[in-house]
């Protein structure tokens, strides 16, 4: 969460905000994960991204939408405590959360989950 903790130091703004959709501009085929895994081993990166049919390097025509959410706005605290930070990370958590809702009404994203690490 450093970007909250920098966004409370100097009291900047935070929007929330994301693509819709891209994550099905291009499929990684599955399968011959022992391969693949040496190929790792090698620090070869082993994925095969698969975009449009005839150019597979390309990426599918897909409808992608860009969310942007109300911004969320951040007090001025030079130096945030742990708590303070972790307080102010889960009011951006639950905006995006709404954005993301909101978003993908209608989209073939509708019914997956928001992901956040």
């Amino acid at each position: 969460a450093g970007f909250i903790k920098y966004a409370l130091r100097h009291g900047y703004d935070l929007v929330p905000c994301f693509t819709v959709g891209d994550s099905d501009m291009f499929s990684n085929p599955q399968g011959a994960w022992k391969f693949r895994w040496w190929l790792n081993g090698l620090s070869i990166p082993a994925v095969l991204p698969w975009g449009f049919p005839v150019l597979p390097l390309l990426p599918k025509r897909v409808h992608v939408k860009l969310a942007i959410g109300p911004p969320l706005h951040m007090p001025h605290i030079e130096n945030p405590t742990r708590e303070e930070v972790e307080k102010h990370r889960k009011r951006y958590v639950a905006a995006l959360q709404a954005t993301y809702a909101e978003a993908i009404r209608g989209t073939p994203s509708a019914g997956r989950p928001l992901e956040i690490w």
